[in-house]
């Protein structure tokens, strides 16, 4: 089933509702919970909603790029690129909590990271739109099922019996 743009948009903006429930529920537990890491992370994800709410964004126009037939999806490596950078931020924030908590300091080089991400992204997202041929990721799964469906039984046949011959020796 192709995935329309409302879909897509009506799947993030059902998964954000659903995590802002999630933290309204953990806000509400937050008086009965007297731990000061369940109250950090708490406050951590209430002062990165419009963050979380940004990448939601990000996210879901990255989908819809990738949706596209070629000429329209060439902005797609461009959007993932840009979103892998800020959840790379975002990996860092995390990482930064973790570590006022923990004993061991190990520092990850995210100065390195993100622009490391962010090339590679970009890189292997520009050799997926040529392998596909500019089609959107819907259409090369239909065309991969046929080439499955395409193979001749007796070929099938023929490397079973082959598989066979090889174990009785």
């Amino acid at each position: 089933m192709k995935k329309t743009v409302s879909r897509i948009i009506i799947s993030h903006v059902i998964g954000f509702i659903i995590f802002l429930i999630l933290l309204a529920i953990a806000n509400m537990l937050l008086p009965k919970i007297n731990i000061l890491l369940y109250s950090e992370m708490i406050n951590f994800f209430n002062s990165s909603i419009l963050f979380l709410l940004f990448l939601m964004l990000l996210g879901m126009i990255n989908e819809i790029f990738w949706g596209f037939y070629f000429p329209f999806n060439v902005l797609a490596p461009v959007s993932a690129a840009i979103l892998s950078k800020f959840v790379i931020d975002f990996i860092q924030m995390i990482w930064n909590l973790i570590q006022n908590y923990t004993v061991i300091k190990i520092n990850i080089p995210f100065e390195i990271l993100g622009p490391g991400v962010f090339f590679i992204v970009i890189i292997t997202g520009y050799i997926l739109l040529i392998a596909r041929h500019g089609k959107p990721k819907e259409e090369c799964k239909k065309v991969i099922v046929k080439e499955k469906k395409s193979i001749k039984p007796k070929i099938i046949n023929r490397i079973v019996r082959k598989k066979k011959i090889k174990k009785k020796r």
